[in-house]
């Protein structure tokens, strides 16, 4: 994008996870000549990075299960920012899965469900698949990447484990998982 004043032009490049983008100014650098007076002209350039951040993660301790009060659900709010035009695709994965959320002792195997929320509310949850991006994300902040500016996170992750998911598993004890959160922009 380039801008012009009567003695100046801005030369600006911008780039994304698609490409650069350049726009060319039809003026060059000139010196200015020799008299009373003279004038010079400079290109100035500025490269803009497209910046994505998430933060405000915490941990997620389900507690004990019991099959009698199954679901056993947790929560995390978190910010995402975004430099950009707000837009990005989120990819959940399982430290222990691979194409399902799983947490682990040993080999004894404890699977769960893992839902997404871009608006912060709950009420746009959308549920994951284990290592797939979650397109056309919204509401990112776009002034403050720490949510500060919002007042509040401004999305959520919802993890479930139900009866079903206990079955499985082959031994008592503590199970254990990492989640990780990549935030990139939309294609």
């Amino acid at each position: 994008m380039a801008f012009r004043t009567g003695l100046f032009s801005v030369f600006f490049v911008a780039t994304s996870a698609l490409g650069v983008w350049a726009g060319y100014v039809a003026h060059a650098a000139t010196d200015g000549t020799l008299g009373p007076t003279s004038t010079g002209r400079s290109n100035i350039i500025i490269t803009v990075q497209r910046e994505m951040r998430v933060n405000n993660i915490n941990d997620i301790p389900l507690g004990t299960f019991d099959a009698a009060t199954s679901p056993l659900t947790g929560f995390d709010p978190l910010c995402v920012y975004d430099n950009g035009l707000g837009g990005y695709q989120v990819t959940l994965s399982s430290a222990n899965g691979v194409g399902q959320f799983q947490m682990e002792n040993g080999t004894s195997v404890v699977t769960y469900s893992v839902e997404y929320d871009d608006s912060g509310t709950g009420a746009n949850y959308v549920a994951a698949t284990e290592g797939v991006p979650i397109t056309t994300r919204a509401n990112a902040a776009t002034t403050n990447d720490s949510c500060v500016t919002l007042g509040a996170d401004n999305a959520r992750i919802r993890v479930r484990v139900t009866n079903a998911d206990v079955s499985g598993s082959s031994s008592n004890g503590l199970h254990t998982d990492t989640l990780s959160v990549v935030i990139a922009p939309s294609p």
